[in-house]
């Protein structure tokens, strides 16, 4: 499953969570992401009035670019999430447990303009 989408609108953050996600990350400093057990919030270029290209999956990709995530989250739902802060739906994707893999690559590490999320399962028992 790929989905590719456009965010246009302005969004500095982008949200990776599970469908039913509650647990959201301190948005707080600079910093280019904040993690929580049940989220990753990644900023992005439409805070500086850009196009932001987003493509979510659960396949590999070539030439991601830089990973600057690797972590797991909670997915009770079952369904991993990219959704804007106001908590409008970009993509999603199903998995099959509930915690998942989230690998999180940009083409720039502070104010992304391309920024590829890659769902995985976990490797080990969590």
């Amino acid at each position: 499953m790929k989905a590719f989408v456009r965010v246009t609108q302005y969004n500095p953050v982008l949200l990776v969570c599970d469908s039913g996600a509650l647990g959201l990350p301190a948005l707080t400093g600079k910093g280019p992401i904040q993690v929580s057990d049940s989220c990753v919030a990644v900023r992005s270029a439409s805070a500086n009035g850009l196009v932001t290209r987003l493509l979510v999956t659960d396949e590999l990709v070539a030439r991601p670019g830089d990973l600057i995530c690797r972590h797991y989250i909670r997915t009770p739902n079952r369904a991993v999430v990219v959704c804007s802060v106001l908590l409008e739906l970009y993509a999603a994707v199903v998995t099959r447990r509930t915690w998942s893999l989230v690998r999180v690559y940009t083409n720039d590490p502070i104010a992304p303009d391309r920024v590829v999320v890659v769902v995985g399962e976990p490797d080990h028992s969590i």
